[in-house]
């Protein structure tokens, strides 16, 4: 739980707490991401959704980065709710692998809760896993393919694009 607690610290306050800049390490990483994920479970006719992300944390070092996010799911085939959404809550954590100075592949995992008014059993869980890429130097672009899954007969691929600063 304190490591949970200092994460979240970190997390909040990087931009402040560490001296330098993008090439010195401990620092501030934000991103901001949308995307688009199929549904591939057999339990909801429609399962898509657009699904919009910001996450922020600390970038250790050039290899790992951990952090914490919100999102918000807004699903396509739910036509009888009034605004069928979940909103979920998650740390992040992610593995770098640099291919070269402005590009560099990396493995995603995000773990927390997700609230929201689809009824679907187990929608209290919430993960996300999968590769992407990494373009860009100070300022780059994330593209990202994960298996999202936020509950019970709700899971999809989600094709992601974002930017990080």
């Amino acid at each position: 739980m304190k490591k949970l607690i200092l994460l979240a610290a970190l997390a909040a306050f990087g931009g402040h707490a560490f001296a330098g800049g993008k090439d010195t390490y401990p620092h501030y990483e934000g991103e901001v991401a949308t995307g688009y994920a199929v549904g591939v479970s057999e339990s909801y006719i429609n399962l898509d959704r657009f699904v919009f992300e910001t996450v922020h944390g600390v970038r250790i070092n050039e290899y790992v980065f951990a952090g914490a996010g919100v999102g918000l799911n807004i699903f396509t085939g739910f036509e009888d709710l009034a605004i069928p959404v979940i909103l979920p809550a998650f740390v992040n954590a992610k593995g770098y692998y640099p291919v070269s100075d402005k590009f560099s592949v990396y493995a995603s995992l995000d773990l927390g809760a997700a609230v929201g008014i689809v009824d679907a059993e187990g929608t209290n869980f919430y993960t996300s896993v999968g590769p992407g890429l990494q373009v860009g130097g100070k300022t780059a672009f994330d593209f990202g393919i994960r298996y999202q899954h936020l509950g019970s007969g709700t899971g999809a691929m989600l094709f992601r694009i974002g930017v990080r600063f």
